[in-house]
């Protein structure tokens, strides 16, 4: 089983993240993309008009590829979703950081359009209680997501995703 590097495991005490380059191959990231995109056109949970944070029921989401989109529970739509779970090179790692006792939580795909006017928004994965539970710096953490980014980020600060290290 793969384990951390010293300096991956600095970068995460540190910073509560490591980026892990070259996951994906330009033709695996294509066809991941290509996959994201059908899930459009198929039944699913996307966010409705309903709260921001809820999902509804729809038949399928807006056909263009470059709109938004967010999918919740993509696993059934194709394998290939599935095997990221326990991909080797991702969850290696994930079980050196949490742990062997682990709870999957869920699955989605999302896909953000670029537009300098959206400043976007912070939230808290798990639900605002998880903002009061501290854990000692020897104790694995209570939860964590591993992303897979499928599209390149050219320049700085030109992204959709912030992190707030720690």
């Amino acid at each position: 089983m793969q384990t951390l590097t010293k300096e991956q495991r600095r970068a995460w005490d540190i910073n509560g993240y490591i980026h892990l380059r070259g996951v994906f191959d330009g033709a695996e990231a294509a066809s991941f993309c290509d996959k994201v995109d059908a899930l459009r056109a198929q039944p699913g949970y996307e966010p409705t008009d309903l709260p921001r944070g809820h999902y509804g029921w729809v038949e399928h989401g807006n056909p263009d590829t470059e709109s938004f989109m967010d999918r919740r529970d993509i696993l059934p739509y194709d394998a290939a979703f599935r095997n990221l779970i326990d991909r080797p090179e991702v969850f290696d790692l994930v079980v050196d950081i949490m742990g062997p006792y682990l709870a999957f939580s869920m699955a989605q795909a999302i896909v953000r359009a670029s537009d300098p006017e959206f400043l976007g928004y912070t939230h808290t994965d798990g639900g605002e209680g998880m903002r009061r539970v501290r854990v000692t710096e020897s104790s694995h953490p209570l939860a964590m997501k591993a992303l897979y980014f499928l599209t390149d980020v050219l320049e700085p600060d030109s992204s959709n995703f912030t992190v707030f290290p720690g």
